[in-house]
């Protein structure tokens, strides 16, 4: 055995690794006797702890044996099958990485808002010798300080009035709307359909649900009532992904529905109820319910950026003595660090600042939109003066394959609403266009293309 007294590697690695290497081979037999720990010490001229090391963790591992006053032995080792089928590189398939000049999807904010200097003093503030809460585990709910930072942002800006304790924290709407599911024993889920539930890789399926039709004013509740679910998902105040906004007289109807049975809830998202550019935000659902039947969940997923995966959601008051009871051992899934930079940051006020100069930036990226399809007769496109993507639909004479290959053609990425249906084959000829994270000039380009190509579609 020869081993390299100058390299970097520990020496019983090395002789971990020989032996090891000797055995996989088949230099070394199952049975056959290994040196004497001192004897290899002495060959080797190493220290007897040395080869000690190395001979307990081929030991530990089932490569070798110890025999009491016998010595060490090569232990039987099983024969890996190994199938007939191979693949060579050019089998595999890959998933196709575009890269667009004008990406108009949903996600992302915009960078020039972010307050890079501002974050990271709340990250550095929240490694704080004297706070023992960063050492250890976070309960289920999330961490305290987090929770009244929104509470009092509820309150401030949502006008919801709520319990620090009702709040519970966690990485995104998906992981909330699982700890439902759990906390109300697998019940009947409605999901929007169009909506986020069915849009990818197929989230619905993780639930017992049942799709429900879109109006042009939200879910259709007469649907609703017809079917089995007794826990509905909505987006009252900016539908998504079609932007429709709840009436009242409708709100009112959803939350009768809720209160008709004791195990009916309503799942509020308010996904981004900030980006309100005109006049005031409207009004969550939860600000209706008397009776504490809607959960309502939000994020910072737009407000500060999707890469903290940030969300909660606020539980009614008889929902939260069930999940003590039936989810206690849950631990929430955010960074700790995560979670005390995150309340800094609220807490500082600049939060409230980056959510200001977004809405003032986004309101001029909606208007650029705005301005560019005003002049294109074969676009259709409803102002509503909020959120952080507009919804166009397109001529009926264009088939939307086309349009979307020559978009892409032109390097131009947008989002057909069929994406978001049940049943990906609508053809609606509805888009979705995002524009949070891409510069006025990328909107501004961006949409001259898209009108270009629609008039030469048509025409």
């Amino acid at each position: 055995m020869f081993i390299n007294l100058n390299d970097k590697d520990y020496l019983y690695n090395q002789i971990y690794d020989s032996i090891k290497e000797k055995i996989n081979t088949k230099q070394l037999k199952t049975n056959d006797k290994l040196p004497s720990i001192r004897k290899l010490s002495n060959e080797l001229n190493i220290s007897i702890n040395t080869v000690s090391n190395a001979y307990y963790q081929l030991e530990k591992e089932g490569y070798i044996r110890s025999s009491e006053r016998s010595g060490f032995f090569v232990e039987k080792s099983g024969h890996i099958l190994q199938s007939d089928t191979s693949f060579d590189d050019e089998d595999m398939i890959v998933a196709e990485k575009n890269s667009y000049l004008y990406d108009f999807s949903f996600s992302g904010v915009d960078k020039s808002c972010f307050k890079y200097k501002q974050i990271r003093k709340a990250f550095r503030d929240s490694i704080n010798e004297d706070d023992d809460a960063i050492l250890g585990k976070v309960d289920g709910l999330g961490l305290f300080s987090l929770r009244c930072s929104i509470s009092n942002y509820l309150k401030d800006f949502r006008e919801i009035i709520v319990n620090p304790n009702q709040i519970v924290v966690s990485s995104g709407s998906n992981e909330l709307l699982i700890l439902i599911k759990n906390l109300l024993n697998n019940p009947v889920f409605g999901f929007e359909n169009p909506g986020y539930a069915y849009h990818g890789i197929g989230f619905y399926n993780n639930f017992n649900s049942t799709p429900i039709d879109v109006n042009e004013d939200g879910i259709d509740i007469d649907f609703l009532k017809q079917t089995d679910a007794n826990v509905v998902s909505v987006t009252p105040s900016h539908q998504f992904p079609t932007s429709a906004i709840m009436p009242i007289n409708k709100r009112i109807d959803l939350l009768n529905w809720a209160y008709e049975k004791n195990n009916r809830y309503i799942i509020e998202d308010d996904y981004d109820a900030e980006f309100k550019y005109k006049l005031r935000p409207i009004a969550p659902l939860k600000t209706l319910d008397v009776n504490d039947k809607v959960i309502y969940i939000g994020n910072f997923s737009r407000t500060v950026t999707p890469a903290m995966r940030v969300s909660f959601m606020v539980l009614p008051k008889n929902l939260m003595k069930k999940f003590y009871s039936v989810l206690k051992s849950e631990r929430c899934p955010v960074s700790i660090f995560v979670q005390s930079a995150l309340s800094k940051f609220i807490d500082s006020g600049d939060f409230e600042k980056q959510v200001n100069q977004m809405k003032k930036v986004y309101a001029k990226k909606y208007e650029i939109i705005f301005s560019k399809i005003n002049g294109c007769k074969f676009i259709d496109f409803e102002k509503t003066d909020c959120g952080t993507s507009v919804v166009i639909k397109v001529d009926k004479r264009i088939d939307s394959d086309v349009l979307l290959k020559t978009l892409k053609e032109n390097s131009v990425y947008v989002i057909p609403i069929d994406d978001f249906y049940l049943d990906k084959n609508m053809n609606t000829n509805v888009f979705l266009i995002g524009f949070a994270k891409m510069s006025y000039d990328d909107i501004s380009n961006g949409m001259d293309i898209i009108v270009n190509v629609v008039n030469n579609l048509v025409n």
